[in-house]
């Protein structure tokens, strides 16, 4: 699964990739492939939590690449969001 995610990647070229943040250890496989820092969520507790996260998602192209997203909590905005795009 991971080799062909990378492929994907390396063939659209994608600003941001979100993943679910429940499947940890693919995150982190995407991650440690594809960028020279890795930053570990998992640690990080309420504000700077946060703080990280919504820099991550709205930062544009800047780095991370991969960035989890807890898409029970989130589904409705990232569907929101997708529609105004779509």
């Amino acid at each position: 699964m991971v080799k062909q995610i990378n492929k994907l990647i390396f063939y659209y070229k994608p600003c941001k990739f979100f993943i679910d943040a429940s499947a940890a250890n693919l995150y982190k496989l995407l991650a440690y492939s594809h960028e020279s820092h890795y930053m570990d969520y998992e640690r990080l507790k309420g504000k700077e939590l946060e703080d990280v996260l919504y820099n991550s998602r709205y930062g544009g192209c800047r780095s991370p690449l991969i960035v989890p997203i807890p898409f029970n909590k989130e589904h409705e905005n990232m569907m929101r969001m997708l529609q105004t795009f779509v």
